[in-house]
């Protein structure tokens, strides 16, 4: 008996962020620019609800939790491109566990702006936590090339070999790519 394949929708040939969120996992890991940020667009403000659910009266860290939640995703992602991930349920999942770390105060694997910022002055976080967001919007308004790159292979750790494999480029344009992003932002500096 033969199989019947699906419809083709029209929506399924859009690209964008009307992508089915299979196709969206496959344009990560294929090393489009622009595909997490159509991610973000989608999931962020329902994930910062489910969040503030979650974390009741701690609400305040649901943009935080949710942030952490995205960049564990984009490692995964990128480093274990074989592992199949259904990425709406995979995203609350994520949040949920970053949530309940959150409510634990279980912040390993997280940086802990307290001690950045020298102790635990309320102050002194505000100011690193704006800080962080200014050099996160920053990051944003890099070249997507610049930024797919530089992304792939710091916060990534994928070596320039694989950032290049990933944009169709040479290593060498890879490794120019991130120093570029990275002169960028040290020429920027805080705003």
């Amino acid at each position: 008996m033969a199989r019947r394949r699906a419809p083709v929708r029209i929506a399924d040939l859009m690209p964008g962020p009307r992508d089915p969120d299979d196709r969206l996992v496959r344009r990560v890991r294929d090393g489009d620019p622009a595909a997490f940020g159509d991610v973000h667009r989608r999931y962020a403000a329902p994930l910062e609800a489910y969040a503030r659910r979650i974390l009741g009266e701690h609400r305040a860290a649901a943009e935080d939790v949710v942030q952490e939640a995205f960049l564990r995703t984009h490692r995964i992602l990128v480093r274990q491109p074989g592992r199949p991930i259904a990425l709406r349920p995979w995203l609350y999942a994520v949040v949920r566990n970053a949530a309940l770390d959150e409510l634990r105060g279980d912040h390993r694997g997280r940086v802990d702006l307290a001690d950045a910022a020298g102790g635990a002055d309320p102050a002194a976080v505000a100011t690193s936590r704006a800080a962080l967001r200014d050099l996160l919007g920053r990051i944003a308004g890099l070249p997507d090339r610049q930024r797919s790159a530089l992304l792939q292979h710091a916060v990534g750790g994928l070596a320039h070999e694989d950032v290049a494999r990933n944009l169709g480029t040479s290593t060498g344009a890879s490794r120019l790519l991130v120093h570029r992003a990275r002169a960028a932002l040290t020429a920027a500096g805080p705003r």
